[in-house]
C-alpha cells in the first residue's frame, strides 16, 4: 500500500466516524482535555507555580518533577479516551 492510499483511507475513516456511532466523542474528548487542562492550570496558579511550558524551559532543575506531574494529569485524559474507545 503506498502512502497516498494510506492517507486517503485514514481521511475517509475519520470522515465516516463523524456521522457514525459515538460521533459525540469527537466533541467530548477535546472538551474533557480542555477541562482537565484548566483545572491543572488553576491548581498550578494557586500553588504559585509558573505555567507548565515556561517552567519546563526555564527551570531545568525541576524538569523531572514537571514531567511527572504532566503524566499524572495526562493519565486522566488517556483513561477517559480509552473508556470512550472501548465503548465505541
Amino acid at each position: 500500500m503506498d502512502d497516498v492510499t494510506m492517507w486517503m483511507r485514514m481521511a475517509q475513516n475519520l470522515i465516516d466516524r463523524l456521522s457514525g456511532p459515538m460521533h459525540f466523542r469527537f466533541i467530548l474528548q477535546p472538551v474533557m482535555a480542555s477541562v482537565f487542562a484548566v483545572i491543572a492550570g488553576l491548581k498550578d496558579a494557586k500553588a504559585g507555580r509558573p505555567p507548565y511550558l515556561w517552567g519546563l524551559i526555564s527551570a531545568p532543575d525541576h524538569r523531572i518533577d514537571l514531567i511527572k506531574s504532566a503524566w499524572k494529569n495526562v493519565g486522566k485524559i488517556i483513561i477517559v479516551a480509552l473508556a470512550l474507545d472501548v465503548a465505541y
